[in-house]
């Protein structure tokens, strides 16, 4: 007790001091890429989640590949913000998607993908900390997708297969039939409301996006279809009201004769979103940069009407806009991910070697510019922020660590005292 005491006095002291000492302005944040894998990884990026398996926050990435920036790794890998690291001894066949779900036991990570994840036969696997184990019933074809939901009642883990009826779920003991299933796989998988309850939606080869309501499957809008692959979906409101956003290889969605690659379905009507694109959409996300929440887009495209827009985009209410220079490449997935020092970033992964111009193989970053003074997160800065940066630095949280170097010392207290005099945007 008496060493936390003084910890906090000794980081009191040396604060007031930064602080009286900061000068009154602190240059601007300006978001910029940069690449999380120099070396690249050898084969492809396919899913990326994030997920604390207790031994600390982590990004996971799995795909089909044997290294990533130089690190043997089989299929998936974790990045803790710092450093790359394979995940056990791996997993023995490509990997398609990941999920977070709780069969009874705690949180655990699950990849679907293809025969031989582990075992012999296997398309489903889990992560319990320390070793892959088989999921025992797990679809015997390939896993293109999973998705939880509680729709039905019952918090359950969605896995989207040829086999049987392109879509199955399990609650942890029991493999079961979803309605009378799909017909195609999905591609993507996510829970929305869209004002009469909240359905599990659906996207893929299926000539529709489809939803399920814990009962049954619907597609969703008038009559006509969906004229080629659905690949992204994602719920956002970009202010004019919540949506699910649809991106993906089609042209055309029920009504609406001309809607490239990407559209809005705000639960009574489709509607267009700007331009569209001039190719696949494969990946949506919503992250906030430190100007506030946007929807971005990535995949096969360069333009959104005649605006170039490479392989990267980000939608402002009225338009899809270029950002940072985009990518040279295409991308097949893109999440926010919040490391253990409290900063996010967008994550982007795919076949690109560079981004805005600069060297960035396989997997690249967006940092946010948060206000960084602001650690309690509530948009005002007082001495509750003072006392918790004090609190975290003397323990040794990361949240202190300002600089994201790993270390926490007199520089942490420094730019804390910058960040605090300039105040919050």
């Amino acid at each position: 007790m008496t060493r936390a005491i003084t910890g906090h006095v000794i980081a009191a002291a040396a604060l007031g001091a930064a602080l009286a000492a900061a000068p009154a302005s602190a240059q601007a944040c300006t978001p910029g890429w940069s690449a999380l894998a120099p070396a690249g990884c050898d084969g492809q990026i396919e899913t990326m989640l994030q997920f604390d398996d207790r031994t600390g926050t982590a990004l996971y990435v799995a795909g089909e590949f044997a290294s990533i920036d130089g690190v043997a790794a089989s299929n998936i890998a974790r990045w803790d913000g710092h450093t790359w690291s394979p995940v056990g001894s791996g997993l023995g066949a490509e990997i398609l998607s990941l999920a977070i779900f709780d069969a009874g036991n705690g949180p655990r990570l699950y990849a679907g993908g293809f025969y031989g994840i582990v075992g012999l036969s296997e398309t489903l696997a889990v992560w319990d900390g320390s070793s892959w184990n088989e999921v025992e019933g797990s679809p015997y074809s390939w896993v293109s997708q999973l998705a939880v939901s509680d729709v039905a009642g019952t918090h359950e883990l969605y896995a989207t297969s040829p086999i049987p009826d392109y879509v199955t779920r399990w609650d942890g003991q029991t493999w079961r039939p979803v309605g009378e299933g799909l017909a195609s796989v999905a591609w993507d998988m996510e829970v929305f409301d869209d004002g009469s309850g909240e359905a599990l939606y659906a996207g893929g080869f299926l000539s529709a996006l489809m939803a399920f309501d814990g009962i049954e499957w619907r597609s969703v809008g008038d009559s006509g279809f969906v004229d080629s692959t659905i690949l992204a979906l994602q719920q956002f409101d970009d202010g004019s009201g919540g949506a699910l956003y649809v991106g993906g290889a089609f042209t055309r969605v029920p009504g609406i004769i001309d809607a490239p690659h990407v559209a809005r379905w705000d639960g009574a009507a489709w509607s267009t979103v700007g331009d569209g694109f001039d190719d696949d959409v494969t990946a949506l996300a919503v992250f906030d940069d430190g100007s506030g929440e946007a929807l971005y887009a990535a995949g096969d495209f360069t333009h959104s009407g005649a605006a170039p827009v490479s392989h990267f985009a980000r939608w402002n209410g009225a338009a899809w806009e270029p950002v940072l220079g985009g990518l040279d490449g295409g991308a097949s997935e893109m999440i926010p991910f919040t490391g253990a020092d409290g900063r996010t970033s967008l994550v982007v992964a795919g076949e690109f070697a560079s981004a805005g111009g600069a060297p960035a193989p396989s997997i690249v970053a967006i940092s946010a510019c948060p206000c960084p003074a602001d650690l309690d997160g509530n948009g005002v800065l007082n001495l509750d922020d003072i006392n918790a940066f004090a609190g975290a630095f003397v323990s040794g949280d990361l949240l202190a660590d300002l600089d994201g170097n790993g270390t926490l010392n007199l520089d942490d207290v420094n730019r804390f005292a910058i960040a605090f005099v300039a105040g919050c945007p």
